[in-house]
């Protein structure tokens, strides 16, 4: 059974209509009918979750596994969770950062610094994920190529130029 008639399946039983889903979700009337009618044949992972939430599933994590959004060793984190498994994560980073050496401890900046490039293209690979295109790997390249000439290709020309100076 595919995804979308899951869904259909499931929706029905409940009875909730695909507009009140749609609502519950942020999507589209229209997105989850072409779900169901496996026009889409996966959703992202973020819609995915939604859809277990607005649907009260109990199972989620196996369903999620069944349908191939998480893999076997993956773990679903529940809303009552989130806090929990939030505050592991800080100490684990903590600890790792403390290790770190300086040159690590830079390229952490830089990607704290640039995230929120880091977040758009995200984004974008998940839009183009969901529309089977291949967007990302263009904005990724254009993306360390405008980091490579930043830090690489202008860090050489100040050094010739001090260089050239004495």
């Amino acid at each position: 059974m595919e995804f979308g008639v899951w869904l259909r399946n499931s929706r029905s039983k409940l009875g909730i209509s695909t507009r009140l889903l749609a609502s519950t979700c942020e999507v589209s009337p229209s997105y989850i009918s072409q779900v169901e009618r496996g026009h889409i044949q996966k959703p992202s992972l973020e819609v995915a979750r939604k859809i277990m939430a607005a649907l009260a599933i109990e199972n989620a994590e196996s369903i999620l596994k069944q349908y191939g959004f998480i893999e076997a060793g993956d773990t679903f984190i529940e809303n009552n969770d989130y806090e929990t498994k939030r505050n592991q994560l800080i100490e684990h980073l903590s600890r790792e950062i403390q290790n770190m050496d300086f040159e690590q401890l830079e390229a952490i900046n830089l990607f704290y610094k640039y995230q929120d490039m880091f977040m758009k293209i995200s984004k974008v690979e998940k839009h183009a994920s969901d529309l089977n295109t291949k967007i990302p790997m263009r904005a990724l390249s254009e993306y360390i190529d405008f980091l490579h000439h930043k830090y690489v290709v202008n860090r050489l020309k100040r050094i010739f130029e001090m260089n050239d100076e004495a």
